[in-house]
């Protein structure tokens, strides 16, 4: 007795589309096993120097605004230097 097994191209592309999506469902449960690993590790380090961390934070702002201190004196400084150097450059196309 001969049994013939006939596919249709829609039967392979039904099977290929499944395929892909168990393979995709893999993929993001290794994804998501991956991110739960990382997020354990963040916590534990986040709790590890959390005294750090706020010690940080409270500082930020004295940094940040010293921070726009020196980047004003800076601005100021080059400025300065620009108006001489076009200045320089001035005389010399006078003569």
């Amino acid at each position: 007795m001969n049994t013939t097994i006939a596919f249709t191209i829609k039967d392979l592309i039904i099977i290929m589309a499944c395929l892909a999506g168990i393979a995709l469902l893999v993929y993001l449960i290794l994804l998501l096993a991956e991110v739960r690993k990382t997020l354990k590790t963040v916590r534990t380090l986040v709790e590890e120097r959390r005294v750090e961390i706020d010690d940080l934070l409270l500082r930020a702002p004295n940094i940040v605004a010293n921070v726009d201190k020196v980047t004003d004196v800076v601005a100021k400084g080059v400025d300065g230097a620009y108006q001489g150097a076009i200045g320089i450059v001035n005389k010399f196309k006078g003569d």
